[in-house]
Order: structure tokens, then sequence, then C-alpha cells
């Protein structure tokens, strides 16, 4: 009997703790990514949801290619300050944002973002790569 009690207790916990953990959408869902080329810009847009946001210290645009050279990036937002536990005053973007590159030549492109939740999680550095053809 007291063993049964003992269980009962213990699943009682574990459930009542299930309850208050938050979810989390993963990260594609959090941060949807889309990419695509006009001209000699790289068109990079994230559609963020509301409760996410991505740090803008934490975009980046790198170059894998000797033949390819970046401009800077432009972004269609200006960030918001946020006082962050772990990095201080920093810039986030938590509306749906597109970043503008413009390039020349072809070549690799390394997009490197971090995203974090509201509600505490912060999500590892993400990397896509972009293929670019010279036009």
């Amino acid at each position: 009997m007291r063993l049964l009690f003992i269980i009962s207790c213990f699943m009682a916990s574990m459930f009542a703790q299930a309850q208050t953990q938050k979810e989390f959408l993963p990260v594609k869902q959090a941060f949807p990514y889309s990419q695509s080329v006009v001209g000699n810009e790289l068109i990079i847009s994230f559609d963020t949801v509301p409760g996410y946001y991505l740090y803008q210290k934490r975009l980046s645009f790198k170059s894998a290619s000797p033949e390819l050279t970046l401009g800077e990036p432009i972004f269609s937002v200006t960030a918001q300050q946020k006082q962050d536990p772990y990095f201080g005053e920093v810039g986030v973007f938590r509306q749906p944002l597109r970043v503008r590159v413009p390039f020349e030549g072809a070549g690799k492109v390394k997009v490197r973002f971090q995203g974090c939740a509201d509600d505490g999680l912060c999500y590892m550095p993400q990397t896509k790569s972009v293929e670019l053809q010279a036009l």
C-alpha cells in the first residue's frame, strides 16, 4: 500500500511538472526562413512568429568562396533594444525581417542566425548555405 502511495505521488508530481513546462516551437517554425536572388542581391527573409526574436548581432553573411564578394546587409526594419541577461543591451528583431545582401561574383554564402523565445529558450546558432551564380 505504501509503495502504491509513493508511485501515485511520483506520477502526480510528474504530471504537474509536465503541465508547467513550456512547449517551444522547432527552430524552423519559430524563424521560418526563405531566400531568393533579385539581380545582384541575395534576399533573406525571416517570418519570426510572435513570442520569438532574432539577435541582430548573431545575423551574419560570409562568403565561403574567393570569387564572391558581399556588400553590407540592408535590414528592412530597425532592431528593438532588449536587456538580455547574458549579453546585456542587444538589438533584436521580433517581427518579420528581410535582409538584402548585395554581391558580386559567384560562390557560396554562409548565413548564420540565432534567436530565442521570450519564455526563456535560446536556440543553437543556425547556418544555411546559399549558392549564388554570377549574372
